[in-house]
């Protein structure tokens, strides 16, 4: 399947990340493409991103963001739970981050979700948690029926595609592939 065609049939789209600016870093392709579409969008953001004590300040950069790629902000929900903490060394439960998941999906009702690999892209702990915790919640939400949910994946690139710039565009167009889970 192929992402436009995929994308066509979609009407309510969430992107689940770990911190705020993970939108932005990882995501703002995908989200500009989406600006011209009609979709619901919808961002779960695992943790507040308070490792340095900037949380309060990255939650309203990710709300301007939000805003910015036209995204209502009653569709934008920030984690804050104790054991979601950011942080190189802070691996997270994954049963944590699957409840946390499945109780988001079932109140937003997305039918496409986007999120990071098991590589996380970065190889950040927390990014591999959401992706583990995606991975959990994702065979819930299908166990209870609801068949028409699919779960995109950002796939991580190695160190050679992630620094060989405008080369790359060529690799991907070259060596693309399916893009569901």
């Amino acid at each position: 399947v192929r992402f436009n065609s995929l994308l066509s049939t979609k009407t309510s789209i969430l992107l689940i990340i770990a911190h705020p600016d993970d939108e932005v870093m990882f995501f703002s392709p995908l989200l500009t493409i989406l600006l011209t579409t009609k979709k619901s969008l919808g961002i779960l953001c695992l943790s507040s991103g308070n490792a340095d004590g900037l949380g309060e300040i990255r939650k309203k950069e990710l709300r301007k963001a939000a805003n910015i790629f036209n995204i209502e902000s009653k569709n934008v929900h920030i984690v804050d739970h104790s054991k979601l903490q950011d942080g190189m060394s802070n691996d997270w439960p994954i049963d944590i981050v699957s409840d946390v998941i499945v109780d988001f999906v079932q109140k937003l009702k997305p039918d496409l979700i986007v999120s990071f690999d098991e590589y996380g892209v970065s190889f950040h702990p927390n990014h591999i948690s959401t992706y583990l915790g995606l991975a959990k919640a994702y065979i819930r939400i299908k166990g209870e029926g609801n068949n028409n949910l699919v779960a995109l994946k950002l796939k991580s690139k190695n160190i050679f595609r992630k620094f060989s710039g405008p080369l790359d565009l060529l690799f991907a167009y070259i060596f693309s592939e399916q893009y569901t889970w």
